[in-house]
This record gives C-alpha cells, structure tokens and sequence, in this order.
C-alpha cells in the first residue's frame, strides 16, 4: 500500500514539473524595428520555442491571405525556394510544402506542415495553427526533413490599418547535434520572419 502511494506521488511530481516547464517564462533575445523575439526551454527537448510579436500595417484579411497563399510564399519567407499547397489536408486543414536552401555548411531541409485557421477570441481575430505531418512526402536526396515544426500566427486587429501579430514556432530538424547552434539562431530566424511578411504585407 505505501508503495502505491509513493508511486503516485512521484507520478503527480512528475506531472507538475511538466506542467511548469510547459509555462516557462519568455526570454526577450532581440528587438528591432518595432519587432521583439523571444525564446524558452521546451520540456523534453533540447531544442527550444521562439515567439516574434509585433505590429504591421496592413488587415488581418490580407495577412491571412498572405499567410495560405503558397504561391507567393517564396517571395518573402527567408531562404524559401519551394512552397506549394499538397492533397491529402484533413477537412479545414491547408497541408503545405516547403524546401529551405541553407547557407554552406548546412543542407537543405523541408517540411510538410497541415495548417488550420480559426477565428479566435472574437473582434476579427484570427489564429493560423500549423504542425508536421510525417510520411506525407517522400524525402529527397541531399535535404533534410524537419522532425518538428509546429506554431501559429495570432492576428489581431488594433488600430485602424495595423493588426497585432504574434507568430510562435518550435522547429527540430534531423541531428540533435544542431541544437545549440539553433538556439542562439532564434532571434535571428523570428525576426527575420516576422520582418519579412511585415515588408511584404505593408502597403
């Protein structure tokens, strides 16, 4: 009997312990142009999750457009050569494919990602869902596959012609060797996201 108990007392540790690494504190790593990132541990992984928030001047409309239309994509995300709507999304979804041509040491490396988009928390919120969808797409020859890569874009609607954008991403790629490389890479790769589709989306 108190062995059973002692079980569950450490189970129930175990579980809070989850429960606070989950809610980790956000740590501001850069902030530019109207643009702060930040970054925390993820619970279970070396590898950890990047937040960008800023203000852009355009609608959540057109950001939502922009954000599904992969067509386009290749203009404005960084290093994107490839990205293209694939079959096989599950109802409400948008399942998309992009390929990244990293900078000499690093190989490619693509993803397949399903993407849900939701109204959210009322007044013309709108929050973009996206995470990894393995087996979808056979790998390539020279390029890499992302093991995770999930996040959102929340977009919010505050003054007239700006929304509030808030975009959050946490990416594994093949190799745990990466990881601290990554982590000090964040506020580079959040920045220049979130810097990008303002650029882009800004009349």
């Amino acid at each position: 009997m108190r062995l059973a108990y002692v079980k569950i007392l450490v189970v129930s540790m175990l579980l809070s312990k989850g429960e606070v690494d989950a809610q980790l504190p956000w740590i501001s790593v850069k902030e530019k142009d109207g643009i702060e990132v930040f970054r925390r541990p993820v619970a279970g992984s070396d590898f950890q999750e990047l937040k960008a928030v800023g203000r852009i001047k355009s609608d959540v409309p057109r950001l939502v457009q922009i954000l599904s239309d992969t067509k386009t994509q290749t203009r404005w995300i960084p290093l994107c050569v490839v990205s293209k709507t694939l079959a096989g999304a599950p109802p409400g979804a948008q399942r998309i494919y992009r390929k990244f041509d990293n900078p000499w040491p690093f190989q490619d490396i693509d993803y397949v990602v399903d993407q849900t988009t939701s109204l959210a928390g009322g007044a013309g919120e709108v929050t973009l869902e996206f995470h990894e969808v393995g087996g979808a797409l056979a790998k390539q020859e020279g390029c890499g596959r992302m093991e995770r890569y999930r996040g959102s874009w929340r977009l919010v609607p505050v003054a007239e012609g700006f929304a509030e954008v808030t975009y959050t991403l946490h990416l594994v790629p093949e190799g745990a060797s990466m990881a601290t490389f990554l982590n000090a890479s964040l506020g580079k790769i959040g920045w220049d996201t979130f810097r990008a589709l303002k650029a882009y989306a800004s009349p």
